[in-house]
């Protein structure tokens, strides 16, 4: 159901809210959501990759990690934009980049962002995601 969103809302948060209200609708995880101070909406290719990004995250959390919570938290800086996506699943002890941690890294690139993964000492699995807004009509 989550795959079947095919372009992000006038504004994004609509977007990953939907996203949430279905997974939680179909699953037991749980998802909390801190926007932070980020903005309803940025320019179409910042919504997409961020949903799109959240999305692979999601099925990673379920299919990898038997995650019954996610967090996801945003915050907006002069020049960029961060997102961190971190579930209390299994973790990983090595961390192998197959095609969904790929793809977000290429959607990435497109916009000069970084993705950075980890698995926190404390147990489950984080994503960090930064989109620079100066490169990207933003700003």
């Amino acid at each position: 159901m989550i795959r079947g969103i095919q372009d992000p809302s006038p504004g994004s948060i609509e977007t990953i809210y939907e996203m949430k209200a279905i997974l939680e609708e179909v699953t037991d995880i749980k998802v909390s959501i801190e926007t932070g101070n980020m903005k309803y909406n940025h320019n179409p290719d910042v919504n997409r990759a961020l949903t799109r990004i959240i999305q692979e995250a999601f099925t990673n959390s379920i299919r990898h990690g038997k995650a019954s919570r996610i967090l996801i938290n945003f915050w907006e800086f002069p020049d960029s934009l961060e997102m961190t996506v971190r579930d209390n699943g299994m973790g990983a002890q090595n961390i192998v980049k197959g095609i969904g941690l790929a793809g977000m890294e290429e959607r990435l690139e497109k916009l000069n962002g970084t993705l950075e993964v980890s698995s926190p000492a404390d147990g489950g699995f984080c994503l960090k995601v930064t989109i620079p807004l100066l490169n990207t009509g933003e700003r």
